[in-house]
């Protein structure tokens, strides 16, 4: 277990440090709806907040024209210096309306789905809808919309994902302890093939990857995260729903026309 702690905390550190030195300059505005803005210059005004985003032409930092954004669709500006400043402000008339706290673990609930969140069989579903609502002709138009209308209806199974993010952690754990009794390497030394052993370490961590669903498991539990994140999830599933969908129609018209 000591080579896998060792291995995973040098891993963190080096990422740490990459992204830190990578944004040191930068100040963020982070929006209500978990998207970012990395802006090398940032000022919040009584009306608006004007920014100036970092744009990269031929390899060089190029200074971007002033933009605004209404402070409505904003939640915070946080400085390069570590300072926080908080745009968003709660309706106290409102006993519906989220308070600060409550907002910043929606937008982590956002941003999780947005990075962790996967569908790839509604994708494959989506193109076969809209390819069969081809042969309806113009008509079949309504189909894809009304598929992804239909799916985007349904939020993500949490709990069943965190069981299967618990599960994989758990498998990883096994093979690292399984490797260190029998005293064999996590990864095989520089120009040498992997054993059977470290093949299927990297197949355990392989499929650890793809069932991580949480950056923070614990907060699963939190019911504005929940929000935050089943509203992005569905939010996902009709956009993805919608161009599969509208894909696979066009795909069945155009090889339509060319068989005929």
């Amino acid at each position: 277990m000591k080579r896998f702690s060792g291995f995973t905390f040098l891993i963190s550190l080096a990422l740490c440090i990459f992204y830190s030195t990578e944004s040191s300059a930068q100040d963020t505005i982070v929006l209500l709806n978990g998207k970012t803005i990395l802006v090398n210059s940032v000022e919040i005004r009584d009306h608006g907040i004007a920014y100036r985003k970092v744009e990269s032409q031929t390899g060089k930092n190029k200074k971007s024209k002033l933009r605004f954004i209404h402070p409505d669709r904003v939640f915070s500006v946080r400085f390069s210096d570590g300072r926080e400043q908080v745009v968003f402000e709660p309706d106290t008339l409102d006993p519906l309306e989220f308070s600060v706290s409550q907002m910043r673990m929606f937008i982590k609930g956002e941003q999780d789905a947005a990075m962790y969140y996967k569908n790839d069989l509604n994708k494959v579903l989506a193109v076969g809808v809209g390819a069969g609502a081809g042969i309806l002709g113009f008509y079949g138009l309504v189909i894809p919309p009304l598929y992804s209308t239909v799916v985007g209806s349904y939020s993500p199974n949490l709990d069943k994902r965190l069981r299967k993010q618990i599960a994989a952690e758990e498998a990883v754990s096994a093979k690292v302890s399984e490797m260190d009794s029998m005293k064999v390497s996590l990864f095989p030394e520089a120009g040498s093939e992997p054993n059977e052993l470290q093949k299927e370490y990297q197949k355990t961590l392989d499929n650890y990857g793809k069932s991580v669903s949480f950056s923070d498991k614990s907060l699963v539990i939190v019911p504005e995260y929940r929000e935050g994140y089943e509203r992005k999830a569905r939010d996902r599933k009709i956009r993805n729903a919608l161009l599969g969908g509208l894909s696979g129609f066009a795909a069945f018209v155009v090889a339509f026309n060319i068989i005929l």
